[in-house]
């Protein structure tokens, strides 16, 4: 049994084209529900409102995983047998996703739920249909981080990386320059550790595509509102009772369903979302001048890991009801996904002839410029939803003085306001 996907594989004439995957013999993993449900998740949720053709599901990203962690093992010299539990293991590595996968995950993540505890979980209750095919301990190791070819998998230049990092431009029909197997044949196992020989281009082209992705997709200004919008109908819903945990256990149609069908303010947030409905950017507090939405910016220092989801919400409450205008009529953006690109405790390793040495270090002028860009995206946007675009809001200097203020009170004093002590113990 063959599943033909797209991989960032380049054939001879430049031209990238799809693949077949073989699972004969791993009817039992790949047919598993757990598995299956990922083709009822989309890989970009929301992403869509910029990038139409952005609705691709997670499973094609599960298999092209699967596809390049077999070959990354082959090309590092590893035996059939560990190339074959790489495969299982990359297809596995996402099937704890939630619905709406990583926006609905940065609700969850403040309950200390995420998609590698729930894929752990899931993986260990499949041991029967793994074990049928592959090794099962070096499967559920490689996915859970512990074993010593999990880098192939899941380090910042594994197969999951590359496979998304390439897999979502071509979604969105923009550029993708990442060659997978131009990259990959330069790999080696040297003492435990994955390393790179003469592909220093290579692994360039792969952190400039890895940064793009971010600004041009995951942050860009026109994604992070509807995404933004989702995640405050979220809390809204968790506001009455609901326990935002379920996700895991919903596609992506039953979550929408749950905020839409409630009678809570994240109703109508959901209905401005189906029917496209306008919006109105009032300004932008960031850490430069320039912003692509507005020309009404406020300068803050405010980091963009101190202020998350739940700040955001107590934010466009206060600036609501400033307003005098209904809780859902603001929404605030929140580029907390910056923090994602930190180069702190990720490996990647250049083979030189006095052997690895740390690509990062090396490089730090290159990477030095992309993490600048990436920090001067930071942004809060303050958006009104298109029906109140002529509500006299508050200046953008005390809402950007609010902002500091809500951050300085810390994450946790800020979780027990919008959601209460008791949230999520029951």
């Amino acid at each position: 049994m063959k599943e033909h996907v797209w991989v960032p594989v380049m054939g001879r004439r430049g031209e990238v084209k799809g693949v077949d995957v073989d699972y004969t013999g791993c009817e039992g993993v790949f047919f598993h529900p757990n598995v299956q449900r990922m083709n009822h998740r989309q890989q970009l949720a929301l992403a869509h409102f910029v990038y139409p053709d952005a609705k691709h599901a997670r499973l094609g990203h599960c298999i092209g995983t699967g596809y390049l962690a077999a070959m990354l093992g082959g090309y590092c010299g590893l035996g059939a047998k560990s190339i074959n539990d790489l495969k299982i293991a990359g297809t596995l590595h996402d099937v704890g996703h939630p619905a709406s996968c990583h926006v609905g995950e940065n609700l969850t993540k403040i309950l200390g739920l995420s998609h590698k505890k729930h894929t752990s979980g899931l993986v260990e209750g499949m041991r029967a249909e793994i074990a049928s095919c592959a090794d099962y301990d070096v499967v559920k190791g490689i996915v859970d981080g512990t074993h010593g070819l999990s880098a192939l998998v899941g380090s910042i230049i594994g197969a999951d990386k590359v496979d998304y990092v390439s897999r979502d431009p071509h979604y969105c029909a923009l550029v993708n320059k990442v060659d997978a197997r131009r990259l990959y044949s330069g790999a080696r196992l040297v003492d435990g550790k994955l390393v790179f020989k003469d592909r220093a281009e290579e692994i360039k082209i792969f952190l400039k595509q890895y940064w793009t992705n971010h600004l041009d997709i995951y942050l860009h200004p026109e994604v992070e509102i509807p995404r933004t919008m989702f995640q405050q109908a979220m809390i809204h819903r968790m506001k009455t009772g609901w326990f935002v945990g379920e996700i895991y256990d919903m596609v992506d149609s039953e979550l929408h369903e749950k905020l839409r069908d409630s009678h809570s303010p994240a109703r109508p947030l959901i209905e401005a979302l189906d029917t496209g409905a306008r919006h109105h950017v009032y300004g932008a507090i960031r850490r430069t001048e320039k912003d692509p939405t507005t020309d009404n910016v406020v300068i803050t220092r405010l980091a963009p890991d101190a202020f998350s989801y739940c700040e955001a919400h107590l934010l466009a409450a206060d600036v609501a009801d400033k307003a005098k205008i209904p809780p859902h009529g603001v929404v605030i953006t929140v580029s907390e996904d910056v923090s994602r690109l930190s180069r702190n405790g990720k490996e990647l390793y250049e083979l030189t002839p006095s052997g690895p040495v740390d690509f990062f270090k090396r490089h730090s002028r290159f990477v030095n410029g992309l993490e600048r860009k990436v920090d001067d995206h930071f942004a809060l946007r303050v958006v009104l939803l298109h029906e109140f675009k002529d509500a006299k809001l508050p200046d953008l200097d005390y809402i950007a003085r609010q902002a500091e203020v809500l951050a300085s009170a810390g994450r946790q004093v800020n979780i027990e306001r919008v959601l209460g002590k008791d949230y999520g113990k029951k």
